[in-house]
């Protein structure tokens, strides 16, 4: 077992689950019809927001291991 290299393995599926989900809802923001305004800068917004999260995780995946297995450790404490 690689506990560090699994973790980091985690860490950078997280990151490319968020840049497809940013893609998607980016694309969802400008390709919808029907729909309002401001759902679609909503939509926008949060795109873009999962965008920026994946590039800070792409940029450091042992950091953003490190931070993911701080957040699962307190989110636990409390729950």
């Amino acid at each position: 077992m690689w506990p560090t290299k699994t973790a980091v393995a985690v860490a950078a599926l997280i990151a490319v689950w968020a840049a497809a989900a940013g893609v998607t809802f980016v694309l969802v923001s400008m390709t919808a019809q029907g729909t309002s305004t401001g759902s679609r800068i909503g939509h926008l917004l949060l795109g873009l927001l999962y965008l920026v999260a994946a590039m800070f995780a792409f940029s450091e995946l042992h950091q953003t291991a490190a931070w993911l297995a701080a957040f699962a450790t307190i989110l636990v404490g409390l729950l």
